[in-house]
């Protein structure tokens, strides 16, 4: 199955380059035009991975990363833009960016290894996820079968002290030994 990239760019002609470079590497690549149908279009969908521009009319690309990384939180987004400060790094890799790449890119492995990382990264994590949440349905059903068990132990007990008790009370009491 194909991996599939939302990429948001308010740019048109860097918008249809990338859509037309990702998908000719193997992606599934939808475009958005801004950072509203971005996040419109990863609501409707699922994505592997977001793409976006920081600086945008209406919605930037911050602004972007926060409701997506709300939407899902373990979504991948790899911020790319034209104004690449320190400022706005930290700002973007705080908020839980993958990446944050500066254009113009010198070639096209400075885009591809970061996506590959960040799919990587999701596939582990969902992995992971699916682990974690088996281990803890086990975890759970030990415990409540070692409780069962434990009960059912504990039920057995009491029954034979019953029992023992019915049939020698009588008897301990000839012998004065209960009072």
């Amino acid at each position: 199955m194909k991996e599939k990239i939302l990429i948001i760019d308010n740019e048109k002609i860097i918008l249809k380059h990338l859509v037309m470079l990702l998908t000719d590497e193997g992606f599934q690549v939808t475009g958005a035009a801004n950072g509203r149908a971005g996040i419109d279009i990863f609501r409707s969908e699922s994505f592997d991975l977001v793409i976006t521009d920081l600086r945008m009319p209406e919605t930037d690309g911050l602004e972007v990363l926060r409701q997506i990384r709300a939407l899902d939180r373990d979504a991948q987004v790899i911020i790319l833009t034209g104004f690449f400060t320190s400022d706005n790094a930290v700002k973007a890799m705080e908020g839980g960016a993958a990446c944050f790449l500066g254009k113009p890119l010198e070639n096209l492995d400075e885009l591809l290894i970061p996506i590959r990382r960040s799919l990587e990264k999701r596939r582990l994590r969902s992995k992971h996820g699916r682990e974690e949440i088996l281990l803890e349905l086990c975890s759970f059903l030990a415990s409540a079968s070692c409780f069962l068990f434990a009960a059912s132990w504990l039920f057995v007990a009491e029954y034979q002290r019953a029992i023992f008790s019915c049939l020698f009370y009588p008897f301990s009491r000839k012998k004065g030994v209960l009072k």
